[in-house]
């Protein structure tokens, strides 16, 4: 009897249990998943994300998120079931060229099931949820300075000065600053960019006034984590002398194995496909071969299947001109300098720069290229032959229509940064060994010491100042010059931006 009794008990206590672990689950999906509610932003940040496979140093990996993704149905993929060991043979097999036209292979086929989902994996349910909004485009007036600034960074192409200059716009106003996380100098090149990549617990809930560290460009994203009506600009040059200098600067001629070469790059010409497909086979494509063809579209977002596709550049282009108020050049650095004074409503004092940052980053070339080899390069970099024409014609229109002041202002501009470079640097023009003129004058030496300021240093010593910052207020309100706040309150971390800043901009082109 005692022994029936005990087992009803038990069978009660099973059903009692399974009956709450429905209830529990049922509660679950109708919170968590049909009505989209997120976790509290305190608990977002302390749960440990996964990070995707080409992240990981150790994997000696790389996977392209520049395939043609084309299933219907977006499933979300765990990256790190993906079997990428040495005797997985399906990895070591170089698969056919997605883009057959090109005769490169970029190796994109070994993990095509992922391209186009990099981000859904980012963007899973619970964790954000895409949202309508404004969308930043080309600002065409302004009636007081724009604090609101994204400098989208290409490589090798005097970028360095504009991010100087940015980076002590920011810093005397003591303006918001958006910086990679993970303690990274980049925002996860040359992966495209996400509001996950930068480091919002030194933003401490508000949105950045200023972005100017490397990333490659994801128009909608970026404008989530910025201010609306912020000016975006960009750098170009030539497309000649910028693969020169990417192909010296990053080393490819022993990336590609190429031994000793007068000219590496004339040989890499002659059969692409050869060098690159040896590089997968071997394990040595590195993230920096992605700057190999178009290097600087590469930056600004382009997809390498879509480089011999003219109806696709060119949208892009146009793309770019809609949305950036300016896109500088770097063989006219002074005159791209004042035209972005004038956009922004700013002083020549805020555009000065030392050129020790244009000739130490602007990077080396080889020497006596001939016209037959130029034209080889053109052709191969089509995609940033077509962009660099474009915006280079669209400067100097701009010039144009500035009238004679522009010229004016010019000199005006070119004297003042010899003075500046006289009196911070003196007789000290060596590059290996630049440092601060110590008879500088006492009003000049703090603007001095961070004119010469790396990129690298700036951004350690913005980590220090924010983080200051962030210890003596204790509340979520921004430090901006102008006093104004943007706030990520609770469970907001799924869409970043609640509130904007609309005092600090000019008037907007519309569509």
């Amino acid at each position: 009897m005692r022994v029936a009794s005990r087992l009803n008990r038990f069978r009660v206590r099973c059903v009692h249990l399974v009956f709450c672990g429905i209830i529990f689950c049922a509660i679950y999906i109708v919170l968590y998943r049909d009505l989209g509610i997120s976790l509290p932003a305190a608990e977002l940040y302390n749960k440990p994300v996964e990070v995707p496979l080409r992240f990981r140093v150790a994997d000696g990996w790389v996977w392209k998120d520049d395939i043609d993704y084309s299933g219907t149905v977006r499933n979300m993929i765990n990256t790190n079931v993906i079997d990428k060991t040495e005797s997985n043979q399906s990895n070591n097999e170089l698969p056919p060229s997605v883009a057959q036209d090109t005769g490169l292979d970029y190796g994109q086929g070994r993990y095509l099931e992922l391209e186009g989902v990099e981000d859904y994996i980012l963007w899973q349910k619970g964790y954000m949820e895409p949202t309508k909004k404004q969308v930043n485009r080309k600002i065409r007036s302004c009636k007081k300075a724009i604090q609101n600034v994204l400098f989208l960074k290409t490589h090798y192409t005097g970028s360095d000065v504009v991010a100087n200059i940015l980076n002590r716009f920011a810093d005397l106003r003591n303006l918001r600053i958006a910086l990679p996380s993970g303690g990274l100098s980049t925002f996860y090149w040359p992966s495209r960019f996400h509001w996950k990549y930068v480091d919002i617990m030194l933003l401490d809930g508000t949105l950045p006034n200023i972005l100017c560290n490397h990333a490659r460009f994801n128009g909608d994203v970026m404008d989530e984590i910025m201010q609306s009506q912020t000016a975006f600009i960009t750098i170009l040059r030539d497309p000649v002398s910028h693969f020169e200098v990417t192909f010296r600067n990053l080393d490819f001629q022993e990336i590609l194995e190429m031994g000793d070469q007068q000219y590496p790059f004339l040989k890499f010409l002659e059969n692409p496909r050869k060098y690159i497909g040896r590089a997968i086979q071997r394990k040595r494509f590195k993230d920096s071969l992605n700057l190999i063809k178009n290097g600087m579209f590469f930056d600004l977002g382009l997809r390498t299947t879509d480089y011999h596709k003219p109806e696709m550049v060119r949208d892009a282009i146009l793309d770019i001109d809609d949305k950036f108020t300016l896109v500088l050049i770097y063989e006219y650095l002074d005159e791209s300098l004042v035209m972005l004074k004038r956009k922004l409503c700013w002083e020549l004092d805020d555009v000065v720069y030392l050129k020790f940052h244009y000739q130490l980053h602007g990077g080396r070339t080889y020497q006596n290229t001939s016209g037959n080899i130029t034209e080889q390069i053109y052709r191969w970099n089509n995609a940033d032959t077509m962009l660099y024409q474009f915006f280079n014609e669209t400067l100097w229109n701009e010039i144009r229509l500035e009238g004679k002041e522009f010229f004016e202002e010019l000199h005006e501009f070119r004297t003042k940064h010899k003075e500046m470079e006289h009196d911070c640097l003196g007789k000290s023009m060596n590059l290996a060994k630049i440092q601060l003129n110590q008879a500088v004058s006492s009003l000049n030496r703090y603007l001095c010491e961070k004119m010469l300021y790396r990129d690298i240093e700036y951004l350690h010593y913005f980590r220090r100042k924010m983080e200051n910052n962030k210890r003596r207020t204790p509340t979520n309100s921004i430090g901006s010059g102008n006093g104004s706040s943007t706030i990520l309150t609770q469970g907001s971390a799924v869409k970043p931006p609640l509130q904007r800043n609309e005092t600090d901009t000019g008037s907007v082109s519309k569509r």
